[in-house]
């Protein structure tokens, strides 16, 4: 099944990239020494194939260019065919912000893949799922990139599938506009997102 992008279907080739500072220093020696912080955001760029109603796209790119809007995350095809839980998964104790992970219960036997990208009912971060975790009990630890940015409650969802909604906004670089081609077809060009934080 596709996935859509104010209405229309997102094109492939479909860039899903992790954009986190890093900086690296070289001493006289040669040495290499890289330093990473833990501010991570998720960046999507894609084209999309117009339908014949382009105004949905026309206003995203031109008076709501500069809003946060969202659109379900798009799934990497290997882990989204993996995946055999429905969405009622749960946490199972209270994490601090900074955790590796979560601890999950469902009522349900299933598969939760690595890749595969979820979130939590109580912030708006995407999550990649590091590990495959098999349920077969009620209690699985969860290993995430990246580090839990808050606290998560217990008894918190675990959003998976169509309710793992991204918040974004439009890189500058996406055109604020439409462009037509022999006055039929419309195009916005390459679109690029990026995760609101």
């Amino acid at each position: 099944m596709p996935y859509y992008y104010n209405g229309s279907a997102i094109q492939t080739p479909f860039v899903i990239t992790s954009n986190r500072q890093a900086f690296q220093m070289e001493t006289l020696s040669l040495k290499q020494s890289t330093f990473l912080t833990e501010a991570q955001r998720w960046e999507l760029s894609f084209n999309i194939l117009m339908n014949d109603d382009e105004g949905d796209v026309f206003g995203a790119h031109t008076w709501d260019f500069f809003k946060k809007k969202t659109m379900i995350m798009p799934q990497l095809v290997g882990p989204k065919k993996k995946l055999t839980l429905s969405n009622n998964l749960v946490t199972s104790g209270a994490v601090i912000g900074g955790s590796l992970g979560v601890i999950a219960s469902t009522n349900q036997i299933g598969v939760l893949p690595a890749g595969y990208f979820i979130k939590f009912g109580n912030h708006e971060k995407i999550y990649a799922v590091k590990e495959t975790v098999s349920f077969v009990s009620n209690n699985r630890a969860i290993s995430l990139f990246p580090n839990l940015v808050t606290a998560v409650p217990n008894g918190t969802p675990v959003l998976i599938g169509y309710d793992a909604v991204l918040k974004y906004q439009l890189d500058f670089s996406s055109g604020q506009g439409i462009k037509f081609n022999d006055g039929i077809l419309s195009d916005v060009g390459q679109i690029k997102l990026i995760e609101s934080l």
